[in-house]
């Protein structure tokens, strides 16, 4: 046994986006080395083979994945087919990637016909290409552990958030218990999982969906806790390692950005949480 202690990593930073430089990449890697992961899930999209290149290098578990997320298109399939070719042809010889991902939160908007085949042809196409990987997906929270979908790819991880969006934060063991005692025999871990946190809130009495850094550490303290008393979970991965852009989001006075990273969108501050994780995970006290 191995455990594989992640994070999730998107490929950006404050003013300059997508077009990171080498430098900016080498940055990342040794920021969440120095953390103390092992493992880094390369979301949502084929990242800079820079990255691939370090991951190798530094001896990274890398969990690989394409940009079918969120809402199946079934006039996007030939897409997907593409996407999926092109992530292995061109990534198949580092040996830092441990998987393929099919997917990411894909059922949000239901599950239908059409997206299982879509992922059974994304599946064969894995394993027609590369037989000495498994496939992978990260389930949406709401998926019902009985779902057909989830007999598709070798390995699942569920994205669960009790304690921030849901529930609260007991409810993460409460479905890892529940799903273990169901299907003893089947591999499940946790792909995602947070708790946005603006470095300008602070607190004494930090509750949910304060954005404060103080209820960022009291969430991620409980989940260090809860994944290190759960040996069968095949790998966790921490959303996110560093705050990233969204176009959509509007929260606490700070638009335009995901805060759930525990190092700031410009890679100046780590926040308080990173320290957590820093001190369970890495070799220095």
């Amino acid at each position: 046994s191995y455990p594989l202690r992640g994070v999730s990593r998107h490929q950006d930073r404050k003013d300059v986006e997508n077009a990171m430089t080498e430098e900016m990449h080498d940055e990342d890697i040794d920021i969440i080395l120095e953390m103390g992961a092992n493992s880094i899930r390369l979301a949502h999209y084929q990242h800079d083979q820079h990255v691939y290149d370090l991951c190798d290098e530094k001896g990274i578990v890398v969990w690989a994945e394409i940009p079918y997320i969120t809402s199946h298109m079934p006039e996007g399939r030939n897409n997907t087919i593409s996407q999926m070719k092109e992530l292995i042809a061109q990534n198949y010889n580092h040996p830092s990637i441990i998987c393929w991902a099919l997917s990411n939160e894909i059922t949000l908007t239901g599950v239908t016909e059409d997206l299982l085949e879509n992922h059974r042809i994304l599946n064969d196409i894995v394993h027609k290409m590369d037989k000495s990987r498994v496939s992978a997906m990260a389930a949406l929270f709401m998926l019902e552990t009985d779902s057909e979908l989830l007999n598709i790819a070798d390995i699942v991880s569920y994205n669960l958030y009790y304690g921030w969006y849901v529930g609260e934060l007991d409810g993460n063991d409460k479905f890892f218990d529940d799903f273990h005692a169901k299907y003893p025999d089947r591999i499940i871990g946790l792909s995602e999982y947070g708790a946005d946190a603006v470095i300008k809130y602070q607190t004494a009495e930090p509750v949910k969906g304060d954005y404060t850094e103080q209820y960022q550490c009291v969430y991620h303290e409980h989940m260090l806790e809860m994944i290190s008393k759960r040996p069968y979970l095949w790998s966790t991965y921490l959303w996110n390692m560093f705050e990233f852009a969204a176009d959509g989001r509007d929260e606490a006075d700070a638009p335009g950005i995901n805060h759930k990273g525990v190092v700031t969108f410009d890679r100046k501050i780590r926040k308080d949480a990173f320290y957590i994780y820093k001190a369970w995970w890495s070799k220095e006290p």
